[in-house]
């Protein structure tokens, strides 16, 4: 939300109600503004302030499409105004378009290039792309073009804190606070700080200022909830832990209803069932090996591996322990493909354009996926690519005919423990993870995703290698040696240091901390702390307990 400072209070001048919304922004006091700006707005006043903050407030209340429809009438009557193109890009960062939340972001900043704010929401839209680099420097630029601003801080130390730099997290953080003691975002960065270096009271301290502020969103909570549980797991009051992430979940769940409910959003289940009836009804001759389309121009790399498997699998850490070795660079969940699934994913008709493309048409997909890592800023040249993102596991449709030499490494972890440790965490909400705010969600999920992999195995030619998470832990030499010689590579011994490696790294992902403290057994099992609570979905995963070879109850 623009900051009261950066309204002009001489504007429109003489209008007594606009003068009392000013003057409420002027001393902080939003709640007041938003309701004196919603009441003029039903009263048949129109001014693009009013418009701005009705916007916001339906933000906060999870109807960001609202907003963003406002936030467009406001532009139409100030176009040139920063603040409004701005508050365009906060709204599509909610929505999830990131791409175009820059586009606005950039809109703002050529109207008004000092402004702190638009440094903030581009990095803001880098951070949720997975782009933490990029990220980093938009939050440090707001923080020098405005030496105030204390959520560009707080944003500094989340990124500090994924990387498990500690003091630098608690630098940013201390800075934030200063500023704005009941920062949401530095208080989880410190907690989690602390939670890495066993300070649980003290984590749980930072964790209760936040739920006890009642300004605190939908989003705060549900984080400070989460958290909290992580501390009463480490306690090892486990029926505690539960209960928290079934609370902080049901707060997300009810945030992101109206959104990811709405008629025009295609569920997950929905995704799933409408893949498994297209490869039901398709000849399988239809997905017959091809020789692949002539090489990309953009493509200088030694070859390509997709690492896929369900959220939790395992996945950055095979990602990570290949980026420790100097043949292989690891794109960390970015979209590539991102053409190929807008064409050919999304659209409902799309997989059946898939199996009509011609070498040709392939081809430009190919084209349009190495022209996005190129400008990624991956040095490649004579390098093994390997794209680690988990939900192409639901696209291999689309890498076994684009990319018909590419290998494909599927982790596998035990069933009982991914679905635990998708419940417990919080991701981006999209409609694949709305469905993991709920235990049957998450287990039916994973069973249905597991169902469509099995048919993906039986039609498509893929080139595929299993890696079963709990046999790296167990043994990592023998079985990351095999990895090595599936994807192309030698083994080398430092890729035991591979943790030391992901610390220098940006990864945006839950398993960022877990990975750069390196090889752990600490999360093998862990369902059985948690059996009572598992019972009722037990049954559901049971199939593929039994499938992957994992020990009974």
């Amino acid at each position: 939300m623009t900051t009261a400072a950066e309204f002009n209070p001489s504007a429109d001048a003489g209008d007594a109600r606009l003068d009392e919304i000013r003057n409420a922004l002027l001393s902080s006091d939003v709640p007041k503004a938003t309701a004196l700006a919603r009441e003029a707005l039903d009263a048949g006043q129109v001014h693009p302030l009013l418009l701005h903050l009705r916007a916001h407030q339906l933000q906060e209340l999870g109807r960001a499409n609202e907003a963003l429809l406002l936030l467009h009438q406001a532009c139409d009557l100030s176009p040139a105004d920063p603040l409004i193109r701005n508050a365009i890009g906060e709204c599509l960062v909610r929505l999830g378009r990131h791409a175009d939340a820059i586009a606005a972001a950039d809109f703002a900043l050529q109207l008004n290039p000092e402004l702190a704010r638009a440094r903030f929401t581009k990095g803001l839209a880098y951070e949720m792309l997975g782009e933490l680099k990029e990220a980093e420097f938009c939050f440090r630029q707001a923080s020098q073009l405005d030496p105030s601003f204390a959520d560009a801080y707080a944003r500094l130390a989340a990124i500090s804190s994924r990387r498990s730099d500690w003091l630098q997290c608690r630098a940013m953080a201390g800075k934030a606070l200063e500023l704005d003691p009941p920062n949401s975002i530095a208080l989880f960065a410190l907690a989690t700080a602390d939670l890495a270096e066993g300070a649980l009271a003290e984590a749980e301290l930072r964790l209760r200022t936040v739920l006890e502020n009642p300004r605190m969103n939908a989003h705060e909570r549900a984080n400070a909830r989460s958290m909290l549980g992580d501390i009463r797991d480490r306690q090892d009051r486990t029926t505690e832990a539960f209960d928290l992430y079934r609370d902080a979940n049901l707060e997300l769940e009810n945030f992101f209803a109206p959104v990811m409910t709405a008629p025009e959003i295609e569920s997950s289940p929905a995704l799933m069932a409408r893949l498994s009836q297209h490869f039901r009804e398709t000849p399988d001759l239809v997905w017959t090996r091809r020789n692949p389309p002539a090489r990309s121009t953009n493509d200088t790399s030694a070859g390509l591996v997709f690492i896929v498997g369900y959220p939790r699998s395992g996945t950055t850490l095979l990602g990570q322990i290949l980026a420790a070795h100097p043949g292989a660079i690891t794109l960390e969940e970015k979209a590539p493909l991102v053409d190929a699934i807008r064409d050919l994913f999304d659209d409902p008709q799309g997989i059946r354009k898939l199996v009509q493309l011609s070498d040709a048409e392939l081809s430009g997909y190919r084209d349009a996926y190495w022209r996005h890592v190129r400008n990624f800023g991956l040095h490649l040249r004579d390098r093994i690519l390997v794209d680690k993102q988990p939900l192409n596991l639901l696209r291999l449709p689309l890498i076994s005919r684009i990319f018909p030499e590419a290998k494909i490494v599927l982790a596998i972890r035990d069933p009982r423990d991914v679905v635990l440790s998708c419940f417990r965490r919080l991701f981006n909400m999209h409609p694949f993870t709305y469905q993991l705010l709920t235990l049957s969600g998450t287990a039916e999920s994973y069973s249905a995703a597991m169902e469509l992999l099995e048919t993906f195995r039986a039609k498509l030619p893929l080139n595929l290698f299993e890696m079963r998470n709990e046999d790296v832990v167990a043994d990592f030499d023998a079985h990351i040696g095999k990895l090595c010689s599936f994807v192309g590579l030698d083994w080398r011994p430092s890729l035991r240091s591979f943790g030391a490696h992901s610390r220098r790294q940006h990864i945006a992902t839950p398993s960022a901390n877990q990975v750069a403290r390196g090889l752990s057994a600490e999360g093998v099992e862990q369902w059985r702390r948690y059996r009572g609570q598992l019972a009722p979905v037990l049954p559901i995963l049971q199939p593929w307990v039994e499938r992957y070879g994992y020990p009974a109850e």
